[in-house]
């Protein structure tokens, strides 16, 4: 068990020294056209993800006050929605990085 012990603080040494040697500028050497595209498809998915969310309790409210939904049914109901839960989102991130 020692040995191992030392082999994984001489990976994470040397891992560090990486980290001082290149700083962050090194890492962007790394940074390749799947590393940026997948960082895009992440960043959409969240979105949506974040607006769906806040979709259903925007519903579930409705539901308990008993009010109706803007926008109607159908898909001009749906476009709608799902601007109102975008702006809810982008005024949600803008509090808590504002904090």
């Amino acid at each position: 068990m020692p040995g191992r012990l030392r082999t994984i603080g001489s990976v994470l040494w040397r891992t560090v020294s990486l980290f001082r040697a290149h700083n962050i500028n090194g890492l962007a050497a790394y940074v390749s056209k799947a590393t940026v595209a997948a960082t895009i498809a992440a960043f959409l998915v969240l979105i949506w993800s974040a607006t769906w969310l806040i979709g259903d309790v925007r519903g579930s409210l409705n539901t308990i006050w008993g009010a109706e939904g803007r926008g109607g049914g159908g898909f001009k109901g749906f476009i709608v929605g799902k601007a109102i839960d975008m702006v809810a989102v982008l005024i949600l991130a803008g509090r808590l990085l504002a904090t």
